[in-house]
C-alpha cells in the first residue's frame, strides 16, 4: 500500500489539471479571502494547496507572508514552477497535515482540499485541534465597514 505522499505524487504526476479538485483561477476562495481585508503581512497558510494557483493570486494581491503545505512534492513543483522567480517569495512545507506541528500562528488557515480527505471521526477531530493551534488568536477576524472588529470563524460547505 502506498504512503499518503507517494498516493499524491502519483495523482499529480498526471498534471496538476487532471486531479478533480484543480481550479485555474480560486474564485471563490479569492472572494471569501478579499473580505477579510488582511493586512500585507498577515501570515497565511494554505493547507494541501500544493499545486494550485491560490499563493500566486495571493502574492498579486500584496500578501507577503504566504505558506502552503502539502504531502505532494509532486503538487508543489508544479507550484514553484508556475511561480518562476516568485517561488522564493513563498515558504513551502512538503509534509503530510496529520504530522504538522506548526511552529507560528497564522492569519488565516486556508483549505480547500485537504479535510473532505480525512473520514475518521479521530482525523478529523485531530484536524479541528490542529487548526486552533495554528490559528493566531484574532485570526480571521474581519473588520465591519465601520472599523469595529469581528470574530468569527466560518466554513462554506456544499452537499452534492
Amino acid at each position: 500500500m502506498p504512503t499518503a505522499a507517494e498516493h499524491w505524487d502519483a495523482a499529480y504526476a498526471r498534471g496538476p489539471q487532471a486531479v478533480s479538485w484543480f481550479q485555474a483561477r480560486p474564485e471563490v476562495s479569492l472572494r471569501l479571502i478579499d473580505g477579510l481585508d488582511l493586512a500585507p503581512a498577515a501570515p497565511v497558510i494554505d493547507v494541501g494547496g500544493g499545486a494550485s494557483p491560490l499563493a500566486a493570486a495571493l502574492l498579486d494581491r500584496g500578501l507577503s507572508d504566504l505558506t502552503v503545505l502539502d504531502v505532494s512534492a509532486a503538487a508543489l513543483a508544479a507550484a514553484r514552477e508556475r511561480l518562476g522567480p516568485h517561488a522564493a517569495e513563498v515558504t513551502w512545507m512538503h509534509e503530510d497535515l496529520r504530522a504538522f506541528a506548526p511552529e507560528r500562528r497564522y492569519a488565516l488557515w486556508h483549505d480547500r482540499a485537504v479535510l473532505h480527505f480525512l473520514t475518521a471521526e479521530a482525523e478529523r477531530r485531530a484536524y479541528a485541534d490542529l487548526a486552533a493551534r495554528a490559528v493566531a488568536p484574532g485570526g480571521e477576524e474581519h473588520r465591519t465597514p465601520g472599523g469595529a472588529a469581528q470574530r468569527f470563524t466560518w466554513v462554506v460547505a456544499r452537499r452534492r
